[in-house]
């Protein structure tokens, strides 16, 4: 499985992750953007209203 972003890749090397150098070899460098934009905050949690 190809990484969808640098961002992705950089942290997967950086903790060390044994599949990193793997899906490195698997992923086009060349179309690979900086962050992965989802189109909402990542990490965010939902906020609910109480009655």
């Amino acid at each position: 499985m190809p990484f969808k972003s640098k961002a992705q890749q950089r942290m997967a090397h950086a903790k060390g992750k044994p599949w990193a150098k793997e899906w490195s070899d698997e992923t086009d460098q060349s179309k690979l953007p900086e962050r992965k934009s989802s189109g909402k905050a990542a990490g965010k949690a939902k906020s609910h209203k109480r009655s």
